[in-house]
């Protein structure tokens, strides 16, 4: 939540910056449009050398604010894409939204068969996908090792699993492969 309010309050504040530094550059323009058109005569004052001077300052203490606003919204943006991503890894939303990347497939390298390509280019028809806490068993999401117990028992024998380590939880990971070793299947690991 705090990854979210960081981001949303660094967006705001990046926008008021541009916006308010645009409203700077088109200022002059409105400026002159209502010294012509409406002949209001508090602009006529800032044509003096002491409003000119007046203005020059304000003008840029409001730059020093704005660019400021710019570069801390950047920053806060940035500690809250930090704090989501650490957090949620690649499901975090905004980041998802950002690149683009989907956590679910990004790792699976699945051919038309449904079975995983390692990167050696063997093909496995039964693989455990480990990403943080979630278990993949063959594209099926166990809840828990148990449940991927049960799927495992229901398996030949003389297959080969492989076992894939997706920024993967290190107790979950090494108590998959403590089961497996248990359980008697052959199985080959892969990071990814």
């Amino acid at each position: 939540m705090v990854a979210i309010i960081l981001i949303v309050i660094g967006i705001l504040m990046i926008g008021v910056g541009i916006v308010g530094l645009l409203g700077l550059v088109i200022s002059p323009i409105i400026h002159d449009l209502k010294l012509v058109y409406t002949r209001k005569d508090d602009y006529v004052y800032y044509a003096t050398e002491t409003g000119k001077r007046l203005l020059t300052y304000h003008t840029r203490r409001l730059i020093v604010v704005l660019c400021l606003s710019i570069l801390m919204g950047s920053i806060m943006f940035g500690v809250g894409m930090y704090i989501g991503f650490a957090d949620r890894g690649e499901d975090f939303f905004f980041y998802r939204k950002l690149f683009g990347v989907s956590a679910e497939n990004q790792w699976d390298n699945i051919n038309e068969k449904g079975q995983y390509v390692a990167a050696d280019g063997s093909e496995y028809t039964y693989y455990i996908l480990i990403q943080g806490e979630n278990i993949t068993f063959s594209g099926q999401t166990c809840a828990d090792i148990d449940e991927l117990k049960l799927k495992l028992t229901a398996m030949q024998r003389e297959n080969k699993v492989i076992l894939i380590d997706s920024f993967a939880v290190a107790e979950e990971y090494n108590e998959t492969k403590k089961m497996l070793k248990t359980m008697g299947i052959l199985f080959e690991t892969e990071t990814k």
